[in-house]
């Protein structure tokens, strides 16, 4: 990668027990040997405080890829988090994806893919070779 440029612009706002918040991202990526793509992010969500321990959120992201590289992707994210106690709390965390688009290379017609938190793991890839994914968390966690 020969330069790798990132500027955002976000806010959020409170209301109540709630807050909602909107940002824009715009991503320039120039290869060493090719035409640089550019990506565009935009997204949009809100927390609800539904009682003192338990909360709740849903936020969508729309990402727009142009240049070199096309695909458009749909994200929907969301959550519920119960808090057991000051510093402990269990969380149900659910996100879908559907990717569009596609580029030819080498007479081949390659269509983009999900990804939902595409770094290799110990449990593999989160996928590969499919325009939608599902990821489901179920977790507890401790702040030490």
């Amino acid at each position: 990668m020969r330069d790798l440029g990132t500027f955002g612009i976000g806010g959020s706002y409170f209301i109540g027990s709630g807050k909602v918040w909107g940002n824009w991202t715009h991503t320039q990526l120039t290869p060493i040997m090719a035409p640089h793509s550019i990506l565009n992010n935009y997204e949009i969500g809100g927390r609800y405080g539904f009682t003192s321990a338990m909360s709740g959120g849903l936020g969508y992201t729309f990402s727009n890829l142009s240049g070199q590289f096309n695909g458009k992707w749909h994200q929907i994210n969301s959550f519920l988090d119960y808090a057991l106690s000051q510093r402990s709390d269990v969380y149900v965390l659910a996100v879908v994806q559907k990717a569009f688009g596609s580029k030819v290379v080498n007479g081949h017609e390659i269509p983009v893919q999900a990804e939902i938190g595409a770094s290799p793991s110990f449990i593999g890839n989160s996928g590969t070779g499919t325009d939608s994914q599902l990821a489901l968390r179920i977790g507890i966690r401790h702040r030490f």
